[in-house]
């Protein structure tokens, strides 16, 4: 396999060095890479099946909606303009252009895209490998790669299809580098554009190029200039264009939800040095860590065979160098490896660079914001431990044992491979239940939820999910604070209300006329859901509403005064003064009513007619307004 082969480093141009093939002479050193990398490619792939196949029964959750939703019926063209922008973040490429894209091809089923988010993962860390071997060898890029494979940090990426931002990012970044490090100037410059499409955290990369220049091409400081000005300008002009970028750091729209709970600057500091090695949360797994640790059993050994591979290339170069003893050059000839001093130097470099982005303003914390420097961290580490490649593939193994320990450890970070699972379960029941009530809706619906389970994303914003479900933008929803009364300028249509039940189904409380009966029938907390409804109803100013469900809460518990005088408050809110009359006097004729409740009653007694002159029964019967 070879994995001590790697390609040549592009270092600055001179004299072939002693023993430097020819223009003409094979390089097998960089042919046998080839090999290496689809031994690690293909061992990455069973570690990324192995660990994380839950991910392909799971369904969309919160921010997929919202961009399924405005990519639902959008142009091409659209896709690139910089309004509406969704959280304010301009990503067109790894947002809007992807689902659009994939929204086309396959619909709204999200298996597709689970595998094409796999399949850019797998690509990514590819390219990382390729990458990390070009600067350090084959043995340290596998181990690098194995470790930060390894990161429990990588549930988010890979367990929620929005986490594909992420993984568009490191796609172009990876590209990046490598059209940099063969000086390519046109080629890494698009990269770049690409990279910077796809996630802000891009702005990092220029830099990054630059310091490459400098410590592992050894360019001379006006050299590296020159070589990333263009670069500097292709962000530049980004920053520029991008329509909210200084807005969403350090402007108007840095004050968000994720800010407001965001941990100080020393707190996100640790959380980020501990997500190297995924103890930013104490394991726990709720099933037990025998149980845990046997379910990653065929993860670890993916990721431990990488690591074997690696001490046995490690060995095998060093048997062929001529062992620990042989001798080193006093200074690399043009065109030879960087000097260890420099390849150190920038590995820890891209660690701190790569994790500025947790940093920044108006985010919250998550672990993998920090991911792109912890590749930069565990190169470094592999590297200093080049010569100690076993106790380099212990950690390698201590990652991959954490690693199933925390995906089976109760979170309520929703990046966290449990959170992942735990909303996907409840998700794809409560959805499937309330298409199994209503397959289709008329337009201009509008949905309303109560006593959801916490933090399952059910809904975001106002009901993007609802629109994607049904294919009809007219329609939209929310938990039950979020209901309103229609405007008079408002197009009308049904409201439905839904009150979670503990087997995972939905509860409809319908408002207004309903078989009482049969409802109560099927719904043993029938009175309680309706006299929630009430309260919700005339909480936002709906007195109609509020004052039938109050009627019909009234027929159903004939005993409860509270009822109908709450309903003649809702009709005095009406002017409906003659039907207020009759339900205070309703209200006072029952047991425990108070007395200013029967001084309320006796005021409006002369507005009641007698029975002769009005109503048949003697009772109040509202008219639905």
């Amino acid at each position: 396999m070879a994995l001590s082969g790697g390609a040549r480093p592009a270092g600055p141009r001179g004299p072939r060095a002693a023993g430097e093939p020819g223009p003409g002479a094979a390089r097998p050193a960089a042919a046998a890479g080839t090999p290496a990398a689809a031994w690690v490619l293909a061992l990455l792939a069973i570690f990324l099946f192995a660990s994380y196949w839950p991910a392909l029964s799971l369904v969309f959750i919160n921010d997929d909606y919202v961009i399924l939703d405005k990519t639902l019926h959008a142009s091409f063209a659209s896709l690139w303009a910089p309004d509406l922008l969704l959280f304010n973040w301009y990503r067109p490429i790894s947002r809007e252009l992807h689902y659009w894209a994939l929204q086309r091809a396959f619909g709204i089923h999200e298996l597709p895209f689970h595998l094409v988010s796999w399949a850019l993962w797998l690509a990514g860390m590819t390219l990382f490998f390729t990458l990390a071997r070009r600067l350090a060898g084959g043995p340290v890029a596998a181990l690098a790669t194995a470790a930060t494979a390894a990161l429990a940090s990588w549930a988010g990426p890979l367990m929620w299809v929005a986490g594909v931002q992420e993984l568009w990012f490191f796609l172009f970044a990876f590209l990046f580098l490598h059209a940099f490090a063969r000086r390519r100037g046109a080629e890494s410059a698009v990269f770049l554009a690409l990279a910077l499409l796809s996630k802000e955290p891009a702005g990092v990369l220029a830099p990054l190029a630059f310091l490459w220049a400098l410590l592992v091409d050894r360019d001379r400081v006006a050299q590296a200039v020159r070589r990333v000005l263009p670069l500097v300008a292709v962000t530049a002009a980004w920053a520029v264009l991008h329509p909210r970028l200084l807005g969403r750091l350090w402007g108007p729209y840095a004050e968000t939800i994720e800010s407001s709970v965001r941990p100080s600057l020393p707190v996100t500091a640790l959380k980020t040095a501990l997500a190297l090695v995924s103890l930013e949360e104490i394991p726990a797994p709720e099933s037990g860590f025998g149980a845990a640790l046997l379910r990653g059993l065929p993860g670890v050994v993916a990721l431990a065979l990488i690591a074997a591979l690696a001490i046995w290339a490690a060995g095998r170069g060093r048997a062929s160098s001529g062992g620990p003893n042989a001798r080193a050059g006093s200074r690399p000839a043009a065109g030879a490896p960087a000097p260890a001093r420099g390849i150190m130097a920038f590995a820890i470099c891209w660690g701190a660079i790569g994790s500025v982005a947790v940093f920044m303003p108006s985010i919250s914390w998550h672990a993998y914001y920090g991911l792109f420097g912890a590749f930069g961290v565990w190169l470094a580490i592999m590297y200093a431990l080049r010569r100690r490649p076993a106790i380099a593939a212990a950690l390698v193994l201590a990652l991959a044992l954490l690693r199933p320990l925390r995906a089976d450890t109760p979170s309520w970070d929703w990046a966290s491979e449990a959170f992942q699972r735990r909303a996907g379960f409840f998700l794809r029941a409560l959805r499937d239940d309330l298409l199994r009530k209503h397959p289709d809706l008329p337009p201009h619906s509008r949905l309303y939820f109560a006593r959801v389970p916490r933090n399952i994303g059910w809904v975001a914003g106002n009901g993007p999910a609802f629109r994607v479900w049904y294919g009809d933008s007219t329609i939209s929803g929310g938990y039950y604070s979020y209901y309103r009364p229609r405007r008079p300028d408002e197009t009308h249509g049904p409201d439905y209300f839904f009150r979670f039940d503990s087997s995972a189904t939905w509860v409809e409380v319908t408002k207004g006329e309903e078989d009482v009966a049969a409802a109560r029938a099927r719904d043993r907390g029938w009175e309680a859901d309706h006299r929630e409804l009430a309260l919700l109803l005339g909480s936002a100013s709906d007195w109609n509403g509020a004052a039938e469900e109050l009627v019909k809460l009234a027929d159903v518990s004939p005993d409860n005064f509270e009822y109908p005088l709450n309903a003649a408050v809702c009709y005095e809110k009406l002017g409906d003064s003659l039907v207020a009359a009759g339900l205070y006097a309703r209200a006072a004729a029952l047991p425990g009513a108070p007395e200013q409740v029967k001084a309320a009653a006796a005021r409006y007694q002369q507005l009641i007619p007698s029975p002769r002159k009005g109503s048949v029964d003697g009772k109040a019967h509202p008219v639905r307004r």
